[in-house]
């Protein structure tokens, strides 16, 4: 019974994975727009590496702070202490225990890639690009934590508009409440991180234009997961399971009988 059971599961594998990812890509101009936005991310990756300020990012950086400082201040203050380093990783592993509580396994997978897609934050280390110092001047040393792009924008972007994604299975009040607040948050840490003074306008847009088409990447995934792997693979491969005990128990039924009346006509 195991070996129909795990043969009937690699079968059923074998033919979703070839086109796993394909229906998820839903349109052309989705498409055309994913891969216009990470081409100018990488393009901008390459260019920040040969230039310091581009023109009026300082004076971006700091009416920003100027204007919206005092508002947004204070929530600046404490995303920053929240997502910074283990913190962050912390708050992801129980919102992936939570993610699988809700969702399910599959739900939990596509989490998890777009929490190892994060890890394109340390693209910082490679750019090498100074923060601003505390004069909103440009600093030839970057300490070892270059500023692009934004870990903060990668992150919030590829977690919570995981986490917006995901939600849309639940029900009306719950997927409204978890969708408003992800979106919210993935558009508010871009200004977020330059009212704390933590990066140059570019780091923001690099984040955003690197995470996004990763984001629908990640979306593409899951609607391939969803469409071509569903739960038709258990199914199937337990039910051809049950069948074949079945047929196996009433063999056995079959073969008992028929030694019973041999039995008795013999005796």
């Amino acid at each position: 019974m195991s070996s129909t059971v795990l043969a009937s599961v690699a079968d059923c594998a074998a033919a979703r994975l070839t086109d796993i990812i394909a229906p998820g890509l839903f349109s052309r101009t989705a498409v055309t727009a994913a891969t216009a936005c990470a081409v100018g991310g990488l393009v901008l990756t390459l260019d920040v590496r040969h230039r310091q300020l581009y023109p009026g990012e300082a004076d971006i950086l700091s009416f920003t702070h100027r204007v919206f400082g005092r508002v947004l201040g204070p929530m600046a203050g404490v995303l920053d202490d929240l997502f910074t380093d283990y913190s962050a990783t912390a708050i992801y592993a129980v919102l992936w225990l939570v993610v699988l509580g809700v969702g399910g396994v599959r739900a939990a997978t596509v989490f998890t890639v777009a929490g190892a897609c994060t890890s394109m934050a340390r693209l910082g280390n490679l750019v090498d690009r100074p923060r601003p110092d505390g004069r909103l001047m440009w600093s030839e040393n970057s300490l070892n934590a270059g500023g692009f792009p934004s870990g903060h924008v990668v992150y919030f972007v590829l977690v919570f508009g995981t986490i917006a994604w995901l939600a849309h299975s639940l029900p009306r009040l719950a997927r409204v409440s978890i969708q408003s607040v992800s979106i919210v948050l993935v558009v508010l840490i871009g200004p977020l991180r330059l009212v704390a003074l933590d990066h140059w306008p570019a780091d923001v847009v690099g984040g955003y234009a690197l995470a996004l088409p990763t984001l629908w990447l990640v979306t593409c995934v899951h609607r391939g997961i969803e469409a071509k792997w569903p739960a038709s693979c258990s199914t199937t491969a337990v039910t051809s399971g049950a069948d074949s005990a079945e047929a196996e128990s009433s063999v056995n039924d079959t073969a008992v009988g028929v030694t019973s009346r041999s039995t008795a006509i013999s005796n």
